[in-house]
């Protein structure tokens, strides 16, 4: 009885010294990836664009795919753009600009820049295919640019993750949309 009494307070220690190892995002500052989107499920539920950004950031469990999404973390927030993800440097949306979308039974609408905009979307789990978008006509020196280049974008839709207040929006060859939400 001495035995299986002293083994098991012998394997409890080498438990609490060397127990399962958390999954716990830690970020490498010296780290980079290249901008190539092939997502992966890290073992924290959270999607990576790849899995060097998985790794970059400390998550060396992770599976090949898009995390599972719930739809209801899409619809009824009013996300903003924050970034144009795109090779080969990402662009920022100025704080003075404002790009939003809003998803909700089928349909998606918000604000282009200058314009108001409208369209359809479709999930199917991560996917999502965002067509047949229209705007209001205004001409808007300063965001004309960028309010064109999301619309683009956004019609190149493919998929879509959400990790707590973020929602990227993978667009192709275009790159990804990256939204915060209020």
């Amino acid at each position: 009885m001495k035995n299986i009494l002293g083994f098991a307070l012998l394997l409890a220690g080498v438990y609490a010294c060397n127990g399962p190892q958390k999954c716990i995002e830690r970020l490498d500052p010296a780290c980079s990836c290249m901008m190539l989107y092939d997502p992966v499920c890290g073992c924290n539920n959270k999607t990576y664009s790849n899995a060097c950004m998985a790794e970059c950031s400390g998550i060396k469990t992770y599976a090949k795919g898009a995390c599972p999404q719930d739809a209801s973390k899409l619809e009824g927030v009013v996300w903003r753009l924050s970034t144009f993800a795109i090779s080969p440097e990402p662009l920022q949306v100025p704080d003075d600009v404002t790009i939003t979308a809003e998803f909700k039974a089928g349909k998606v609408n918000g604000k282009g820049g200058c314009n108001q905009y409208g369209g359809d979307y479709m999930l199917d789990g991560n996917s999502l295919k965002i067509s047949a978008l229209f705007s209001t006509k205004m001409f808007c020196e300063k965001t004309m640019n960028l309010e064109s280049r999301y619309f683009q974008q956004l019609e190149k839709s493919q998929s879509y993750s959400i990790n707590g207040k973020t929602l990227e929006i993978n667009c192709g060859v275009m790159g990804n949309l990256i939204f915060q939400s209020n």
